[in-house]
C-alpha cells in the first residue's frame, strides 16, 4: 500500500504527495500496459480540439482516477515526444504549463534519503523551451547574417549581454551558415573596430577560433576581456599549429597581458625550446617567477634544471631563490634532488635552505 505523506511546500490545492518504492517505480516504467496507455495518451493530446483542457482534466486530482506516478509518467513521456517536434502554439502552452508543474510522485534519493520527484517534469519542460529558444535564435541570426552581416554584428554589440544561454547557442550555430563573402566582411570589420566593440567580446572569441583567423586571434588576446582571452588560450591549440600557439603565449606575457594564466598554459609545451627559454627568463623576474616556478616543476629537461641552479647562484633576490628551491623540491626528477643537495652544500646558502620546509611559498 502506498505511503501518503504531506509535503507542505509541494502541495498544490488539496493534492497529496506520494512516495513510491524503487520497485513500484520500476514496475510503472516497465509495464507494457502503461507503455501502451502512454502512447494512446499522446495521440489523444495531439488530436484533441482542446489539448489544454484535456491535460488539465488528467492532472486535476479531483477528476483523475489515476495514481500520481502514472499521471506523471504519461506527462513526462509526452514531453519527451514533444522535444522532437518543432514549436507550435498549443505545444508551447503545454510546455509552459509543465514548467510550473509541482510533482506529486516522489521516491527516496539513495544518497540523501530525502524525497525527490520520480519524474523531473518541470526541468524537462524547461529543457524543451531551451531547445526551441536555441532553434529560434539560430533561424533568426542565420537570416540576419544573410541579409546584412555588418548591421547584424553592430546590433549584437548592443544585444549580446542580454542573450540567454540557449539564444547564445543558437547564435554560435548560425555562424556556420555565414557565406565566405560575409565572413570576409565581418572579419575585416571586427579587426578594424575591435577596440570599440566591448559588447562583443564573447562573440569575437568564438568567431576568431571558429574562422581560424590568426590576425583576429592576436588582436583578441590583446583587446578582449580577461575571461574571453583565457577562453581563446584554452582552445587555441585545437585550431592552430604549436609554432603559432607558442608565439602567442610568449608575445602575450611580454606585453604584460594575463601573465599568470598565460604562463600556466605553457605547461603543455615544456619540451619546446622557445618555451623553455621564456620560462627561464621569467624565473629572473619577481613579477613572473612564481608562475614560472610552478610550470618548471614539471620539467624533465636536465638543461633546464641546471639553468635553474645557475639562476639561483647568480641572483640576489631572496624571492627568486625561494621559488627556484620550491620548483626543484616539487620536481620528481632525481636530477632535481641532486641539484638541491649541491645548493645545500654551498656555505652561503646552507642555513637558508635548512630553514625551508617546502610548505610555504
Amino acid at each position: 500500500m502506498l505511503r501518503i505523506i504531506m509535503i507542505s511546500f509541494l502541495i498544490s490545492f488539496n493534492a497529496f504527495a506520494v512516495t513510491y518504492s524503487q520497485f513500484q517505480v520500476e514496475n510503472v516504467v516497465s509495464s507494457q500496459s502503461n507503455d501502451s496507455a502512454t502512447k494512446n495518451f499522446a495521440n489523444e493530446f495531439f488530436t484533441s480540439k482542446q489539448p489544454q483542457d484535456f491535460i488539465r482534466n488528467i492532472i486535476d486530482s479531483d477528476k483523475s482516477k489515476l495514481d500520481p506516478i502514472v499521471i506523471e509518467y504519461k506527462l513526462y513521456s509526452l514531453l519527451s515526444e514533444i522535444s522532437f517536434r518543432s514549436q507550435q502554439e498549443y505545444l508551447s502552452d503545454f510546455v509552459q504549463l509543465m514548467k510550473n508543474y509541482e510533482s506529486k510522485a516522489f521516491k527516496i534519493h539513495e544518497e540523501g534519503r530525502v524525497p525527490v520527484p520520480v519524474f523531473e517534469i518541470a526541468a524537462k519542460a524547461q529543457g524543451i523551451e531551451n531547445i526551441w529558444s536555441a532553434a529560434a535564435s539560430f533561424n533568426d541570426y542565420s537570416r540576419l547574417f544573410d541579409q546584412d552581416s555588418i548591421s547584424t554584428v553592430e546590433q549584437l554589440n548592443n544585444e549580446m549581454n542580454y542573450l540567454s544561454n540557449p539564444e547564445w547557442h543558437g547564435l554560435k550555430k548560425s555562424v556556420d551558415t555565414i557565406t565566405s563573402e560575409n565572413h570576409n566582411l565581418i572579419t575585416q570589420y571586427l579587426i578594424k573596430n575591435i577596440s570599440n566593440l566591448g559588447g562583443l567580446d564573447k562573440f569575437i572569441s568564438h568567431y576568431a577560433l571558429k574562422t581560424k583567423n590568426k590576425e583576429l586571434i592576436e588582436l583578441g588576446l590583446l583587446h578582449l576581456n580577461k575571461s574571453q582571452s583565457e577562453y581563446i588560450l584554452r582552445n587555441i591549440k585545437l585550431n592552430f599549429s604549436e609554432e603559432f600557439v607558442v608565439g602567442q603565449l610568449i608575445y602575450l606575457v611580454n606585453k604584460g597581458k594575463h601573465q599568470a594564466f598565460t604562463i600556466s598554459m605553457m605547461r603543455s609545451y615544456l619540451e619546446n625550446p622557445k618555451i623553455q627559454g621564456a620560462l627561464l627568463k621569467y624565473m629572473n623576474d619577481e613579477k613572473t617567477v612564481k608562475e614560472a616556478a610552478l610550470v618548471l616543476a614539471k620539467s624533465e629537461n636536465i638543461h633546464v634544471l641546471n639553468e635553474l641552479k645557475s639562476i639561483y647562484q647568480t641572483n640576489d633576490s631572496e624571492m627568486i631563490k625561494k621559488q627556484i628551491v620550491y620548483s626543484l623540491k616539487m620536481n620528481q626528477k632525481n636530477e632535481a634532488k641532486i641539484i638541491l643537495k649541491q645548493l645545500h652544500k654551498t656555505s652561503d646558502t646552507n642555513n637558508w635552505l635548512k630553514s625551508f620546509d617546502g610548505r610555504g611559498r
